[in-house]
């Protein structure tokens, strides 16, 4: 009986198993995909030798090339504005001034300040006088300046020869410029008693003068003029001396 019952057991516990075995899952589990690790081989490193590195292939990149800087180009400059022609304002109409007046023969006609007219002829080197007052006499040219002051020390003398008889004064202001007014105003304040010739109106002698060289342009000056028209340059010392 009891071997009857291992027998009966035994056969249970094998069609047990074998329904296990044969029953297979509704839900089957697709199995999970393993990857595989290829093994990494290592190579023996000598002592001392460099370790290789791993060389990427790299794709060749094209060059390039510098491209060459653009030249400065020169701003061009702008062109200025033609500028506006100035308009000339109209000049107010000036009355005549009296000017010396020469003729064919070098006469001149000069004007003092105290209104009077001096008619002379310049020629050669001679200078006569043709007018009423002058002709005829000894003429003494005195050429100054009004801010000469070697002028003024010798004006004093120059008065007292104008008061002699026997000799006329002319005065020439031939230094600096100088208005016909202000000459006047000098003229008055010095006590001057011998006529001046008018400002500018004695350009033309004195150039006559300075072409004969008895006047070299500096003041105060003395000409001694003859009544032949013989000229010569004196001190104020030696006039009385020439007559």
């Amino acid at each position: 009986m009891t071997k009857y019952l291992s027998t009966l057991l035994t056969l249970l516990i094998l069609t047990a198993g074998c329904t296990i075995k044969e029953a297979p899952s509704n839900q089957e589990k697709a199995p999970h995909p393993t990857t595989q690790v290829q093994p990494k081989i290592l190579k023996p490193q000598i002592l001392g030798q460099p370790t290789p590195q791993s060389t990427s292939v790299s794709t060749p990149q094209a060059q390039v090339q510098p491209q060459p800087k653009p030249k400065a180009t020169p701003h061009p400059q702008p062109t200025p504005a033609p500028s506006p022609t100035p308009v000339p304002k109209p000049q107010p109409q000036q009355q005549p001034k009296s000017k010396p007046v020469i003729s064919d023969n070098h006469v001149l006609f000069l004007p003092t300040t105290d209104g009077s007219l001096i008619k002379v002829n310049a020629d050669g080197l001679n200078l006569e006088f043709l007018d009423a007052q002058h002709q005829g006499q000894n003429v003494l040219l005195f050429l100054f300046g009004h801010d000469c002051p070697y002028c003024q020390n010798e004006l004093p003398m120059i008065k007292q020869l104008a008061n002699n008889p026997k000799l006329k004064v002319i005065g020439i202001h031939a230094k600096s410029m100088i208005g016909d007014d202000r000459l006047r105003a000098y003229i008055r304040r010095k006590g001057i008693n011998f006529p001046v010739l008018s400002f500018k109106n004695d350009i033309e002698l004195i150039r006559f003068l300075k072409k004969t060289d008895y006047f070299d342009g500096s003041v105060p000056c003395n000409i001694l003029v003859h009544p032949d028209g013989r000229m010569e340059r004196v001190s104020e010392n030696e006039v009385l001396e020439k007559l």
